[in-house]
């Protein structure tokens, strides 16, 4: 619960913190007027996602108030379109080919949501830290595996993880509970790489 409550704020929150830097910076009303619809959208996502999470614990009627989707595999595109929205150049392959939807079979439930987690985090650093302007989500459905990709080309933060803190333990707690393998760090050829890849039946 406690990685559900960071990822859900840490991700929205950081939106919101480089959407209105963006409009203070600029100090252009067009943009100053973009910002405040990307932060009304980022808030709202909070609210919702922070009402699902909590209505776990208090075993709230689903029809009790506004229910945010589940995260699942099926919403990372959902994920890159928000990035590309923030200015990055974000691509979604498949299976190495360009994408806008996931296809291929859906993972089970818990890799989905841990999938969907770590490409969140993944992104919200790259947002944070890294000064990319280009971002790839690679998804793999290999045989018996699920596994996901996130490699911008940016720059900083400390070698053997960006930022050290909870995003990486986060990360590397879910994928360990799921029996996966994890990986995050600097790439010889620059840029920055987190690789998350989960066994399924």
């Amino acid at each position: 619960m406690a990685r559900e409550l960071h990822d859900v704020i840490a991700h929205n929150i950081s939106l919101i913190n480089v959407q209105a830097s963006s409009a203070v910076h600029r100090r252009d009303p067009e943009r100053a007027f973009e910002a405040l619809e990307a932060i009304k959208t980022a808030s709202k996502d909070t609210l919702r996602e922070l009402r699902t999470t909590l209505g776990v614990l208090r075993q709230v009627d689903e029809q009790d108030g506004e229910r945010a989707p589940v995260p699942g595999a099926g919403r990372l595109p959902e994920l890159v379109r928000g990035a590309r929205h923030d200015g990055l150049e974000a691509v979604l392959t498949v299976d190495g080919e360009p994408a806008d939807a996931l296809g291929g079979p859906e993972p089970p439930a818990p890799v989905g949501a841990a999938a969907y987690r770590i490409v969140q985090e993944a992104l919200t650093n790259v947002r944070r830290h890294s000064a990319a302007d280009r971002v790839e989500v690679a998804v793999v459905h290999g045989p018996g595996s699920f596994s996901v990709r996130v490699t911008d080309n940016g720059s900083g933060g400390a070698p053997g993880g960006r930022t050290p803190g909870n995003g990486l333990r986060g990360m590397r707690e879910r994928i360990l509970a799921l029996g996966g393998e994890f990986s995050a760090d600097f790439r010889p050829e620059g840029g920055f790489q987190v690789y998350a890849r989960f066994p399924v039946e």
